[in-house]
């Protein structure tokens, strides 16, 4: 029956089913045996059947354990199956699992006779032999029992008699439902054919409230052996009163909930009474004192996970009877074991000693350590008292039973104290009380209810009642060690060829040694552990060195100490991924995606707008519409590729390996190492990363979309060249201000933000005036405007409206494309301007329409647009820096994007002290994106009202009259406009208006009250649909 509801259990994920499954089996097993009317047996093979399926064989406290070793059991299939260990080994490879190379190797093996069944009772006391066995001949009794297991196996029994032996049953079955089922099973196995008739809702009702009762039980007494007697045996309504806290049987702990700013600790304890402890960097000690047979107190430690821990630390039971007033004839404290270095004068708190760190504690034995042997001395620190002289305390509020406490308990100089606590009502008082702990020694604060309904101890919970704030919590604050990795063990099943945990070690420059400190073996994937054995295996050295000091650690493989990864102190509570980029991100992507389909549907609209249609022949407009489509399905790829692109940059952590490759780099070429070269080098790398996206969209938009539609005039040549001068120029030009900016903010400090936007505005100026002058020319060649009708009307206007215009160009910009523009460029006020016109524009249109393109480039010259457009930027990066400020020393910003802090290959290693500051805001920017957007509509809000401005001072001009004969020689000489120069702005949805910085629409007429002529009208009409830009913002 067992063995059919692990194959069931197995097989499904969900957890009513689960739930139904185990408590079928609970309720078969007390039905079977109380057919007989034997009570005994029913408890005794429930007893059997919960602990097998919780994968245990006594309490915890007891300390027996199955778990046999792998070799062992290789040993035990082989001898009973008939086959060679390798290939047992073998097929363990690839299965990752010897549960089922056991099913598979039983399954092909011929037998000859059935053995008997296996029954509950049997198997548990086979298992419970094994566990038991000790000696010299210890392996071949446990040998021997698992054989002759494997041999009277059927089924599936071989796999999951294997999985038990190995400790890990893999099916998903947690003690949480076993718990619950049995409670469900011991109501309905008495009510037995009585439930099919009692209504759904009663049986729910009544099933609900005995799992309340036997949860509340077992969280007080977590004892099978006692709790299932009694639930067959008695009433459940009178379960509380029978099964009770017991000294000598510990009861799961009540725990604190992490909180990350000490304001959460006054929202949640508003308007009640609390009070704060110093949260000790010790191991959390329940101590049981009791009667023995003899009547003597007898005392005994346990552990957080209910071990018994009276070997570990004999100094503390010999310690706390010191502590004990008169009339204490039994307890149960809760408290916190410390490692402590007394000195001289210390009083009777014991406050002028020394708290060590818990590293101290970890090198003691788990058991059988010998008062000589102990060189640290541990200190007891109380904070509660859960039983005392008989009673249990558990429903008593807190300050009732902390006075409990003081009033039987007194502290004992260097061996026993109570928790310093405080009475505190402010964050600044909080806030000092911490600062206070921190400097003593301690991690924090607890934060407990301290009077009321909610200030009872709330046994197994992670209560809300309790809050624990540790600086290492709170936001932007953290403390990392620096770990070595010194050892590494071999994996098991799918990780047998890589290694499965490594031991780390932090250095102790007192003792001049390695000082290991934990064994990680969770969290890794296979590509990880993969990459850890790649990087480690030629770091292997062949025994121990002698400053390694290990303690009782037995590493299959010792390293160089060479690799530092590090670790943050509660990492798991407060994830670094936490920073979700990747959903703002997607959003915004599914955003744009939106309003690009929008867009692409009015391509397919066979007619243009009405405002057009005496400028459009529908041959033009259907070119327009099929340039229009190729150009928004591009658009779409494009996004797409872009955004796998930044997700894979972002998941990959290619951000943080960019900083590992740039200090390899600089140190290749001999460069200085420092937070300046590398932040410039770190530029170019992740430029070049991004490059290998961007490339090969530009080639395919130049070379098949525009070659199609008869725009491309650019070479494969002219491509390569141009992208060697950008990347040249970037270089040059990028590396040295990267270096300034970084030195300007380390420089400035606290006021970076100031300085950052004056850099910038002073760059932006200074690049205006360069850029025609040494940039430009490298890449398009500047000729001046030869005399005629052109140039004359150029002048004319620019003198009109007192332009102070210097010079006149005409720009080759049918060396690269067919599309046309004017502009003007001299940003600075009142100095000289200079007007530069494509030479597509010249060919293409009339003296007239060019007049009207460059009346309103020079409307925003009137209106001062470009100054306005400046201060416009600099405010939304003043805005942009100013929460920059609140990540600028955010180490968790980093972790989110892959960085391990206190890794470097250079001179300026990411640490908690001193993150990069060029790198940090490239990954604040990425994650401010989402919201970046939304500052950009009201900035495009913006262009386009200045936009607006300038079409209506082109229109508004009042300039020469052509005459009616010019007009109709220019008509039949230009026949109809042509707006595939720029075809995607003859039809646009309003969605994409609202995104796109040049209003384009048909709904745009001429003035009817413009003084200057239709053809300069028609020709502003011509302007948008050049100037209008495809991609969103």
């Amino acid at each position: 029956m067992l063995v059919d509801m692990f194959v069931k259990v197995e097989a499904t994920t969900k957890r009513l089913e689960i739930l139904q499954y185990v408590t079928s089996l609970f309720v078969d097993v007390i039905a079977h045996c109380t057919k007989n009317g034997d009570a005994t047996e029913a408890s005794a093979n429930l007893l059997y059947a919960v602990y097998l399926c919780i994968n245990r064989l006594c309490p915890d406290y007891e300390g027996l354990e199955i778990g046999i070793g792998e070799g062992l059991l290789v040993k035990a299939i082989a001898q009973s199956t008939g086959r060679e260990i390798a290939r047992i080994k073998k097929d363990l490879e690839a299965k990752g699992d010897l549960g089922l190379v056991a099913l598979a190797s039983r399954k092909n093996q011929p037998t000859m006779f059935h053995a008997q069944k296996l029954t509950l009772p049997f198997v548990f006391k086979q298992l419970k032999e094994i566990a038991k066995a000790s000696g010299n001949k210890s392996q071949d009794k446990k040998l021997g029992i698992i054989k002759r297991l494997l041999a009277a196996c059927a089924g599936d029994e071989s796999k999951y008699l294997i999985r038990s032996l190995e400790g890990k049953l893999r099916i998903g079955l947690a003690e949480k439902t076993v718990l619950v089922a049995l409670a469900h099973a011991v109501i309905l196995a008495k009510l037995g054919e009585e439930a099919e008739s009692v209504p759904k809702e009663e049986l729910a009702a009544a099933l609900e409230s005995g799992t309340t009762i036997v949860k509340a039980v077992f969280s007080e007494l977590p004892s099978y052996d006692l709790l299932i007697p009694a639930l067959l045996e008695h009433s459940l309504d009178s379960l509380q009163e029978r099964l009770r806290l017991t000294p000598g049987i510990p009861l799961k702990p009540m725990l604190a909930k992490p909180t990350k700013e000490i304001g959460e600790v006054l929202d949640r304890f508003e308007e009640k009474v609390f009070t704060c402890e110093f949260k000790y960097d010790g191991e959390r000690a329940q101590v049981h004192g009791y009667p023995n047979k003899d009547g003597k107190l007898e005392l005994r430690v346990f552990s957080r996970n209910s071990e018994d821990m009276s070997m570990k630390y004999p100094d503390l039971v010999v310690q706390v009877p010191h502590s004990l007033r008169d009339a204490v004839e039994s307890f149960v404290l809760d408290a916190e074991a410390v490692a402590w270095e007394s000195t001289a004068g210390d009083d009777e708190n014991g406050t002028e000693g020394r708290l060590l760190p818990f590293q101290e504690l970890s090198r003691r034995k788990r058991k059988d350590v010998r008062a000589e042997d102990i060189k640290v001395k541990v200190k007891l620190f109380a904070f509660d008292l859960l039983f005392l002289n008989g009673k249990p305390l558990l429903h008593k509020e807190m300050d009732e039973r902390r006075a409990l406490l003081m009033k039987h308990f007194q502290p004992v100089q260097c061996e026993f104290g109570y928790a310093t606590h405080r009475d505190c009502t402010t964050v600044e008082e909080i806030q000092t009380f911490l600062d206070e702990s921190v400097k003593s020694g301690c991690e924090g604060l607890m934060v407990k209810m301290l009077k009321g309904p909610d200030s009872t101890y709330e046994p197994s919970r992670r209560s809300i009642n309790w809050l624990k704030i540790k600086k290492d919590y709170l936001s932007g604050t953290g403390d990392s060690l620096d770990l070595a990795v010194i050892g590494g063990y071999y994996g098991k099943g799918k990780r047998t060829n890589v290694y499965g945990a490594f031991l780390l070690a932090c250095y102790d420059d007192e003792q001049e040694a390695y000082q290991s400190i934990c064994k990680i073996g969770t969290g890794f994937s296979e590509a990880d552990l993969e990459a850890h054995y790649n990087n480690l295996k030629p770091l292997e050295i062949e025994t121990k060195k002698g400053y390694y000091d290990v303690g009782e650690a037995k590493p299959d493989v010792y390293f160089e100490p060479r690799v530092v990864p590090v670790y943050t102190a509660a990492k798991g509570m407060i994830d670094a991924r936490g920073i979700s980029l990747r959903f703002p991100r997607f959003i915004l992507y599914l955003f744009e995606l939106f309003i690009s389909l929008r867009q692409y549907q009015l391509y397919a609209k066979p007619t243009p707008p009405k405002a057009l249609v005496p400028y459009v022949s529908m041959e033009t407009f259907q070119k327009s519409q099929a340039y229009g489509r190729d150009k928004a399905r591009f658009s779409i790829i494009s996004d797409a590729c872009s955004h796998l692109f930044n997700l894979f940059m972002v998941s990959c952590d290619i951000y943080a390996w960019a900083w590992v490759w740039s200090g390899a780099l600089l140190a290749l070429f001999g460069a200085p190492q420092n937070e300046l070269t590398q932040s410039a080098m770190w530029v170019i790398v992740t430029t070049a990363i991004r490059e290998v996206e961007s490339i090969p969209l530009s080639l395919y938009r130049n070379f098949v979309i525009e070659e199609r539609h008869g725009f491309n005039k650019l070479t494969l040549s002219t491509y390569v060249a141009d992208t060697i001068k950008e990347w040249v120029m970037g270089i040059i030009i990028g590396a040295p201000l990267t270096a300034l900016l970084v030195a300007v903010i380390r420089w400035a400090g606290d006021y970076f933000v100031m300085y950052t936007v004056f850099l910038f505005t002073a760059i932006a100026l200074f690049g205006n005036v360069i850029y025609p002058v040494l940039i430009q020319p490298l890449f398009n060649k500047l000729t001046p405007l030869p005399d005629g009708a052109l140039r004359d009307r150029v002048m004319a206007l620019a003198l009109a409206l007192n332009f102070p215009l210097k010079d006149l160009y005409v720009i080759d910009g049918s060396k690269r494309s067919g599309h046309s523009n004017a502009y003007f460029y001299g940003i600075i006020p009142g100095g000289n301007k200079h007007i530069v016109i494509y030479d597509t524009l010249i060919e293409k249109s009339t003296p007239e329409e060019i007049e009207a393109v460059l009346a309103h480039e020079l409307g925003h010259w009137a209106h001062s647009d470009p100054s306005k457009l400046l201060v416009l930027m600099q405010a939304n990066m003043v805005l942009m820096l100013s929460l920059f400020t609140l990540f600028i020393h955010n180490a968790s910003l980093f972790r989110a994007f892959g960085f391990q802090l206190g890794v470097g290959t250079s001179n300026a290693p990411v640490t908690e002290s001193y993150l990069p500051v060029l790198v940090g805001l490239e990954l604040f920017q990425l994650v401010f994106n989402p919201t970046d957007a939304v500052l950009k509509f009201a900035i495009n809000a913006f262009v386009r009202h200045i936009e607006y401005a300038a079409d209506r001072f082109a229109a508004n001009l009042a300039r020469p009259f052509p005459t009616p004969s010019q007009l109709e020689a220019e008509r039949l000489l230009k026949g109809d406009m042509s707006l595939s120069e720029k075809p995607d702005a003859t039809v646009l949805d309003w969605v994409e208006r609202l995104n796109k910085t040049d209003p384009v629409s048909g709904e745009i007429v001429v003035s009817e009250q413009a003084q200057y002529t239709e053809l300069l009208g028609r020709s502003l009409v011509k302007l948008h649909i050049q100037k209008c830009v495809s991609n969103v913002y």
